[in-house]
């Protein structure tokens, strides 16, 4: 059922897609997804529940996964305790997730997802020269919810960053951590360096076995033909109003993110847009599109909206975009409900995100509420409303 190639790259006009993952980055996801409570098997018995018919492909998929999992489990060199530490989230009552906005302390001492992506800077990712005033910028960022800076600006001292740790709302464990980063950022970067890289070890030594997930990726971007249309399509972003700022698109797979795209779009003076393309994440499109009842889709849509807090953050959206911490201060809601419930409102295609530096934005997918409205009114009125921008001939922003 599966063939097993791979080739370096394709170009097309600035919107390069890569077949090749990364093996830190797979690391990093690897990790990421231990301190929480996914399990790759839980994960699959429900899409087989949602599209039957796709059952000898998720069953073959799941047991590739599986594999996978337990091959980097056992790679894991320190204890559960230590992962935790770097990769759950420093406040205890947000759900870490891709796309949710929760910050860890492996974030803060990487900074930049985006230098997975390069050779060149993947290489010095976590190298600790020049490192110490970075991480002191950005674990202020991360205490004062200010922009992680590019460049350390030295506009505050030690014992001012302490002071901002000691009085921010982060745990006292937390608290801890980032004191303890901010005196020793290079022993904390050789901590988290031998901690990813026999995982990234160990995921490529398993390349034959997950070498054939890489075939539905290719069969996504040989459907898309560049790396724009393909993050436009997994995501709903449309990044054609910041067509001007960007100079070039990059794709790329991966695995260990097999149902998820991650997408970095560039902050000024950076000029690329990312997208960490899970693998299966196109064939999970493809199969819904194909075979969902629309009558069932469109239930399942009405109990979603149903639910008064998602109702609520589907009209905040409706008038701009918002990031998670943003939406829980609108609302008065903790980041743990918003990121519970946005999985959910998500997955039903109703809001898009996008990374805008350290932030994930959401905003309402007008397109698959115009769908929406459209088939209730088909199903209950027998006809098909027209839309004010269908008839001025305006897009609707």
């Amino acid at each position: 059922m599966f063939r097993s190639t791979a080739s370096a790259a394709d170009h097309s006009g600035g919107k390069m897609i890569s077949y090749e993952p990364f093996p830190l980055l797979e690391a990093y996801s690897f990790l990421c997804q231990k301190c929480t409570d996914f399990s790759v098997e839980t994960f699959f018995r429900k899409m087989i529940l949602r599209q039957p018919d796709r059952r000898r492909e998720y069953e073959t998929c799941c047991g590739i996964l599986s594999e996978l999992w337990q091959r980097l489990e056992a790679s894991i060199p320190v204890p559960i305790a230590e992962v935790r530490a770097f990769f759950a989230p420093l406040r205890q009552n947000d759900k870490i997730s891709f796309g949710a906005d929760a910050a860890t302390l492996a974030d803060i001492l990487i900074g930049d997802q985006g230098d997975f992506a390069s050779e060149r800077n993947a290489a010095a990712l976590l190298q600790t020269e020049n490192a110490v005033k970075n991480i002191q910028c950005r674990i202020m960022a991360a205490v004062s919810g200010a922009a992680f800076p590019d460049e350390p600006d030295g506009s505050f001292s030690a014992a001012e960053l302490f002071q901002a740790v000691n009085r921010s709302d982060f745990p006292e464990s937390s608290k801890l951590l980032l004191a303890d980063a901010a005196l020793d950022p290079a022993g904390n970067i050789d901590r988290l360096n031998n901690m990813l890289h026999p995982i990234a070890a160990a995921f490529s030594a398993a390349r034959e076995l997950w070498l054939p997930l890489i075939e539905f990726y290719r069969k996504a971007c040989g459907e898309c033909g560049n790396a724009q249309r393909l993050i436009t399509l997994l995501t709903g972003i449309d990044l054609s109003v910041r067509e001007s700022a960007i100079e070039e698109y990059k794709a790329f797979p991966s695995v260990c993110l097999f149902g998820i795209t991650r997408v970095l779009t560039p902050v000024p003076p950076e000029t690329d847009v990312i997208g960490y393309i899970g693998v299966l994440q196109g064939e999970f499109k493809h199969a819904a599109e194909n075979s969902a009842n629309k009558g069932s889709e469109l239930s399942r849509t009405l109990e979603i909206m149903g639910d008064q807090t998602r109702f609520d953050i589907l009209c905040t959206l409706a008038d701009h975009p918002a990031y998670g911490r943003e939406l829980a201060n609108l609302l008065g809601i903790s980041t743990s409900t918003v990121s519970q419930h946005m999985i959910t409102i998500t997955g039903a295609g109703l809001v898009c995100h996008k990374s805008v530096g350290r932030k994930t934005y959401y905003s309402l997918n007008r397109e698959n509420v115009r769908r929406m409205i459209t088939l209730l009114c088909e199903t209950l009125l027998k006809e098909t409303p027209v839309f004010a921008s269908e008839t001025e001939g305006t897009k609707t922003p």
